[in-house]
């Protein structure tokens, strides 16, 4: 895992999140998942990849306090986490609907959370 594909996909949800009021893929993500907060969900993992590999410091990609205690309580339990938010990603996908370039997206979480989950 390179730490521009880790920097690249947290930019890439930070910006989906931005724009979530127009046709976007958070909405699609929303709509396939369920979870209005899946934004969020998402970038934890990305957010200990980011520490996990030796990136950098949460800082330096902009994390923000208020999910300090969710990030916390993620560390606690990441394997299980993890594993539960590829077969998330795993279950949007396959039901279809989603836009190109949201199951790029989803695609290319998958492959980084499977390569966290192998590096723990």
């Amino acid at each position: 895992m390179r730490k521009t594909e880790v920097l690249y996909q947290i930019q890439a949800l930070k910006a989906t999140k931005r724009d979530a009021a127009n046709v976007s893929c958070a909405t699609e993500l929303i709509r396939t998942t369920g979870y209005v907060n899946i934004i969020d969900m998402l970038l934890l993992p990305l957010y200990y990849a980011w520490e996990l590999f030796g990136f950098g410091k949460l800082e330096d990609v902009c994390f923000e306090t208020y999910l300090s205690r969710t990030y916390k309580l993620f560390c606690h339990s990441k394997s299980s986490y993890i594993q539960e938010m590829v077969s998330l990603l795993r279950r949007a996908s396959v039901k279809g609907g989603l836009a190109q370039n949201c199951k790029q997206m989803v695609d290319s979480l998958i492959a980084i959370y499977t390569s966290i989950i192998m590096k723990l």
